[in-house]
């Protein structure tokens, strides 16, 4: 039993004369993760599903990284062409590619590949295209950038507790052409309805934001011009009396008159497929970019009629 005593009492000792011994507890709250641990995710925005292509056609995908994208590359049926120009490093990823090339008569595969600074990479959705020989490609086009729906009412304007005054959409043409004209879709519960003057624009795009005004006019939604129906169901129309030459992309914005100056939103989107993902606002400081998500549905009905040169 004594020796059980001096036991514990050497034991009790020991803690007290030798707090230490425990070791070194280490530099708290240190990561020793790298910081890029993630893949790039990369969607393909354009071109369309099973659309026709001709001679040239726009590729464009969006990516983002937890780190930073170093480079997009598009793959043509799973290969990298030899021209390398398809390999970009610095945002938009958008691309107006001569596909004259690709063999007619056939369905071609396009994807977006994205790589990080880790060397990381992510691969998009993979989409088809038809080819047909250049000669074929008509020589006006519908460009529009919206998904139709039976119930209208599903889009809302996307700041709900500051609403934009005005709606936009870009269009991306296959090549220089001249605007002809233009049609809009007004909705009465946003209080658009007929009657009501509205301010239309278009604009050249660079860099995917609006970036030299082409044409500005207000007019009355229902002053149809004589020899020209509307289409049903459509009450913004508008005729171009002389034809807007543009070489690339372009904006078409509509803004209720009287609105608030400078709040119109432009969605950089192809048809509605990735509608509120990214896109730009103006504000009276000016443009800037967005980015939202799908949560929120925006579907404004705008398309356009065009002549390639």
């Amino acid at each position: 039993m004594r020796n059980l005593s001096i036991y514990c009492f050497l034991l009790i000792a020991a803690l007290f004369i030798f707090p230490g011994c425990e070791g070194d507890p280490g530099n708290p709250g240190v990561s020793q993760l790298p910081d890029d641990i993630m893949a790039p995710e990369v969607l393909l925005i354009l071109p369309r599903a099973n659309r026709n292509v001709y001679d040239r056609f726009v590729i464009e995908a969006f990516a983002v990284d937890d780190s930073s994208v170093e480079m997009v590359e598009f793959l043509i049926d799973g290969k990298e062409p030899e021209s390398g120009d398809l390999k970009l490093t610095e945002p938009p990823y958008q691309v107006r590619w001569d596909c004259s090339a690709l063999a007619n008569n056939v369905t071609h595969s396009i994807q977006a590949r994205a790589w990080d600074g880790a060397g990381r990479y992510g691969l998009s959705q993979l989409v088809t295209v038809n080819k047909q020989h250049p000669a074929l490609k008509p020589s006006s086009d519908t460009l529009r950038s919206y998904v139709e729906v039976s119930d209208p009412y599903i889009w809302l304007f996307p700041d709900t507790l500051n609403p934009y005054t005005g709606i936009g959409v870009r269009m991306i043409p296959d090549g220089p052409c001249r605007i002809m004209n233009f049609y809009v879709k007004l909705y009465v519960y946003e209080d658009w309805s007929g009657g009501k003057e509205m301010l239309f624009e278009i604009w050249n795009s660079a860099n995917n934001q609006p970036d030299e005004l082409l044409f500005v006019d207000t007019t009355c939604v229902d002053s149809i011009p004589r020899g020209f129906e509307r289409p049903e169901g459509w009450v913004g129309y508008r005729v171009l009396g002389e034809n807007i030459h543009v070489e690339d992309d372009f904006f078409i914005l509509v803004t209720p008159v009287p609105g608030k100056p400078g709040d119109t939103l432009a969605v950089i989107t192809d048809d509605g497929l990735w509608r509120n993902y990214h896109g730009v606002a103006r504000t009276n400081s000016g443009w800037g970019s967005f980015s939202m998500g799908p949560q929120i549905q925006f579907n404004p009905y705008i398309y356009a009629r065009v002549r390639y040169d």
